[in-house]
């Protein structure tokens, strides 16, 4: 059961549709919703609209959002009247609620520079037709909003061209990590989803990798160099659980193995794949009973496959970034 506010749910005769649905799903972000919501509605771009969405939240999330449900641009306000437990179907409901041709997903405990979303969306616009995913840099911020000293960027070396035929993006940004790591830095077509394997709904902690390798297989991906995201780091986060009960580590292993049946790789590739397997075998734990069979050569790495990984972190010959 669910409890739904609307505004203009429908476009009036003449009115055209937004060109851009902003999705916020919240679940106990009371702290940061006035900030984040706040951040979406002072964009400066200005054909969007907002749906909130909110997973049975415990604190005080339906007083803050009620707060902002007499705003125009905010279409849909749900409230869950029991959590789903996954932020993922949160996602798929907001995404059949959208009436926009891109969408954005405002993560509830981040915030956005004014300029995100006309940033973006020129370049989406400016790299033609064929686009289905555009994203910005992201600072890291902490529980207050000040700007952590580290930086993801700097793992992440992307070459100077912002263009990138999505097969390729995939093999070279997604395959061992999720370089897309934030949904908040992320806008893409809603025509896209449903050709997206429904798979991303049964990972509630990697979802958003698969999910986002779909898309961007289906075209081509533009970034835009300037930081416009702020990555809010905070110890309730879902991805601080992940990692302390080892769910994290299976779900990745699980991602690995999809994209593995949908890139074409070559002899040498394959070796520094093995390679990484025997390099990072005490941090990539799974049981082995969860391996498929046609998958085990590649957690069977040898010395030598090590030392083409290592060669290959060097010389970048794969592509494939580490």
């Amino acid at each position: 059961m669910e409890e739904t506010t609307e505004n203009q749910p429908t476009a009036r005769r003449g009115q055209t549709m937004p060109l851009v649905s902003v999705i916020i799903p919240n679940y106990n972000h009371a702290r940061y919703l006035t900030e984040r919501i706040g951040s979406v509605l002072a964009q400066d771009y200005p054909n969007f609209e907002v749906i909130i969405l909110d997973d049975a939240s415990t604190d005080n999330s339906r007083e803050v959002i009620n707060a902002f449900s007499g705003d125009p641009r905010v279409v849909r306000v749900v409230f869950n009247e029991a959590n789903s437990g996954n932020t993922f179907l949160q996602w798929k409901k907001g995404f059949a609620l959208a009436r926009g041709e891109y969408i954005w997903i405002a993560e509830s405990d981040d915030t956005a520079a004014p300029t995100f979303l006309s940033a973006v969306m020129a370049k989406i616009l400016e790299a033609g037709s064929g686009v289905v995913l555009g994203f910005s840099g992201s600072y890291l911020i902490d529980s207050r909003g000040d700007k952590l000293d580290e930086d993801w960027e700097r793992r992440v070396p992307y070459p100077r061209r912002s263009v990138f035929e999505g097969e390729k993006f995939v093999r070279t940004f997604l395959l061992l990590r999720n370089k897309l790591y934030n949904a908040s830095m992320v806008v893409f077509r809603r025509d896209a989803i449903p050709a997206v394997d429904e798979t991303y709904l049964s990972l509630p902690h990697c979802g958003d990798w698969l999910f986002w390798a779909e898309v961007c297989r289906q075209g081509r991906v533009v970034r835009v160099r300037e930081k416009l995201n702020s990555f809010r780091q905070h110890k309730h986060k879902v991805s601080v659980h992940a990692k302390k009960t080892g769910l994290n580590n299976v779900e990745t292993r699980r991602v690995r193995e999809f994209l593995l049946e949908r890139v074409v790789l070559s002899a040498y590739d394959m070796r520094v794949l093995r390679g990484y397997h025997r390099r990072h075998k005490s941090k990539d734990k799974c049981p082995a009973s969860e391996v498929p069979a046609h998958f085990a050569q590649i957690y069977q790495g040898t010395l030598l496959d090590v030392f083409v990984y290592e060669f290959d972190k060097v010389t970048g010959l794969s592509g494939i970034k580490k």
